[in-house]
């Protein structure tokens, strides 16, 4: 377990940490040499599922 998760989870934070197996530094940037075009998108639709949870729309609805 890394030294960030203890400390989100020390600090009671709700956290959810995600490994790609593969999947190397910068996997998202579409435009460098490590892109993992599979792996970004699953990390983007796990983003959109996190904000959906946890984060405040305002009012906005849904």
């Amino acid at each position: 377990m890394c030294g960030r998760h203890l400390g989100v989870e020390a600090a009671g934070l709700e956290h959810e940490i995600v490994a790609f197996p593969g999947a190397d530094h910068a996997f998202f940037n579409d435009t460098g040499p490590n892109h993992d075009a599979n792996a970004a998108a699953q990390a983007y639709d796990r983003v959109l599922d996190w904000f959906g949870r946890f984060v405040d729309r305002g009012g906005q609805g849904g």
